[in-house]
């Protein structure tokens, strides 16, 4: 969940996200991306760094 999220944020699509986890044999479907992305409500910081993600334990 957590890769799915930085993936995202990092800039790529949905659909994009997905075949990135695909690489990893991570199968999700694009309404769980977006589902856990809406959820987590969170935003990208443009001095952020895309590997570092704060969730709390309640999103999840």
């Amino acid at each position: 969940m957590k890769l799915d999220i930085c993936l995202h944020l990092a800039g790529l699509s949905l659909s994009n996200t997905i075949l990135e986890l695909e690489k990893f044999g991570i199968e999700q479907s694009r309404k769980a991306v977006h589902n856990w992305v809406q959820k987590a409500d969170l935003q990208s910081a443009s001095n952020g760094s895309p590997d570092h993600v704060a969730l709390d334990e309640t999103v999840i």
